[in-house]
């Protein structure tokens, strides 16, 4: 259960992958036409995301958004249906320093090639464009396997704040996207960003 879905797992018989159905939880309150309005700004920001970051693969999950009625909701949602991200999740932002994430670099030059990677274009883009993908919510930043093949997954990609949504937030909400953005800079300045990103 996250603030905006209900999430449950779908799991298959006859598929050799379970996949996560996320159900929107707080549209109960507008007509269909509204909700499939909603749908396509969510299927439009998850592809604007995904387009934001292709050059480093499996970090978007594929996410198919669609129209329905849900299991458990007598009611007409949107829902998301993606792949279900098989591993230990640690959240880049709560779960570890920075000197933490510094070490992990060291220790596995492919996963900083990724993050290095994913902190510079989350940068530019924040920095050009005043957008950013929902880093704030637990685990939407994620290391996938951190003690075997870290890798790193978004968990969220449906949704931007703008640098006037963040100026318009509540102080709580203002403060803790102003301190991960920092926290972002702050790596881009350490040894993560020491890296050869020819690749990308």
């Amino acid at each position: 259960r996250g603030f905006e879905h209900n999430v449950y797992m779908l799991i298959d018989d006859t598929s050799t992958k379970p996949y996560v159905l996320k159900a929107y939880k707080n549209v109960h309150h507008l007509n269909t036409k509204e909700i499939i309005a909603k749908a396509q700004q969510v299927r439009d920001d998850h592809d604007k995301i995904g387009a934001m970051y292709k050059h480093i693969p499996d970090l978007v999950p594929h996410s198919s958004v669609f129209v329905s009625q849900l299991p458990f909701q007598n009611r007409v949602s949107i829902g998301i249906l993606q792949p279900f991200v098989d591993g230990t999740l640690t959240d880049i932002f709560r779960d570890l320093s920075i000197e933490e994430v510094e070490q992990l670099c060291v220790q596995n030059p492919h996963f900083q090639d990724m993050l290095s990677a994913y902190i510079t274009t989350t940068l530019h883009v924040w920095d050009h464009e005043g957008i950013i993908s929902d880093i704030g919510g637990e685990n939407n930043v994620s290391i996938v396997n951190i003690d075997t093949n870290p890798k790193l997954v978004l968990l969220d990609t449906y949704g931007f704040f703008s640098a006037d949504n963040v100026n318009k937030s509540d102080k709580k909400t203002r403060d803790h996207m102003i301190y991960l953005i920092g926290r972002l800079r702050t790596m881009q300045s350490s040894p993560v960003s020491y890296t050869h990103l020819a690749r990308y």
